[in-house]
């Protein structure tokens, strides 16, 4: 059984973003461990003006992938579509 503590273990912020670390005690074979995940947090204000966040969840083995994805999103944008970043169309 997971539990997870009312407070992160670290917080990385730049600009409106914020990673969030957090320790979840799981058992593996019996035996007590640390499992941590992350959550990644974007602040914006809405059309009223008022601030609201964006939230993604994710587990520590999750993030090399994580890290490809948005490099592979980030190459597209900047280098424009004619540049032929590597990628798929549709959702998979």
């Amino acid at each position: 059984m997971s539990q997870q503590s009312n407070r992160p273990a670290k917080v990385f912020r730049a600009g409106n973003m914020r990673a969030s670390i957090w320790r979840n005690q799981v058992q593996v074979n019996g035996r007590p461990a640390t499992r941590h995940s992350l959550s990644i947090e974007k602040r914006f204000r809405d059309r009223e003006g008022q601030w609201k966040s964006s939230r993604l969840h994710a587990f520590a083995d999750d993030l090399p992938k994580l890290e490809v994805v948005i490099r592979e999103a980030y190459a597209y944008c900047v280098m424009g579509e004619s540049q032929g970043a590597s990628g798929t169309d549709a959702e998979a």
